[in-house]
């Protein structure tokens, strides 16, 4: 029996092994395909996304006030108060905020929404100062090699807001709710008024008899 010729024979290797290496490329890409997409819907994965925790700096560049936590929703950004630090006051609510945002406590409450990535910026958002109740327009663009985040808040255009400077900060330990005050203790009547509304003398703890 004569062995085929070399050439013959790489002919027909190439001829079976061909389309099984075309089938393994094909199941190959469509299993990287979903962690692709994947990857393209969640801002979480972009390495110049915001999504984390800032601690929020008042106007005076200073003072820190809350820590936000900034999160995917889709393809958009969110973020919520769960941090609030040294409040005016104990357990603090939005009572100048409209709809169903009046009188919600202002710890988990939903201050950002509806970001969209444009280019090296996060705009088409919102931002909520539950100070005052009022939203504004806003953007967020982050600096400094991701350690502090622009957030403008502006009504109409961006030249007529206001601009804070959030800083990166550490998953905070929850917060728990503040405790409401305990309800004082009713004082006793003297023996006096006692005797007055039960219509018999009170009797001595001390001495053990009726006085």
């Amino acid at each position: 029996m004569s062995l085929p010729h070399p050439d013959t024979a790489r002919a027909l290797l190439r001829r079976v092994l061909r389309p099984m290496l075309g089938l393994l490329a094909l199941v190959l890409l469509c299993l990287a395909r979903p962690s692709v997409a994947h990857a393209a819907d969640s801002p979480a994965l972009a390495a110049d996304s915001p999504v984390g925790y800032w601690t929020t700096i008042d106007d005076d560049g200073k003072t820190p006030s809350s820590i936000i936590q900034i999160f995917p929703r889709g393809k958009k950004l969110y973020g919520k108060v769960v941090r609030l630090i040294n409040p005016r006051e104990k357990d603090p609510k939005c009572t100048a905020c409209d709809g169903p945002r009046k009188n919600q406590r202002i710890l988990g409450m939903e201050i950002l929404r509806d970001f969209e990535q444009d280019d090296d910026e996060w705009s088409g958002g919102y931002i909520l100062d539950p100070r005052n109740g009022t939203e504004y327009k806003c953007y967020m663009e982050l600096q400094d090699g991701g350690k502090r985040l622009k957030v403008r808040g502006y009504v109409g255009i961006a030249l007529l807001g206001r601009t804070q400077y959030w800083q990166k900060a550490e998953p905070p330990q929850p917060q728990a709710p503040a405790k409401a005050d305990a309800p004082k203790e009713p004082k006793l009547a003297p023996p006096q008024w006692r005797e007055a509304l039960m219509g018999f003398p009170a009797r001595s703890i001390s001495s053990g008899v009726w006085r």
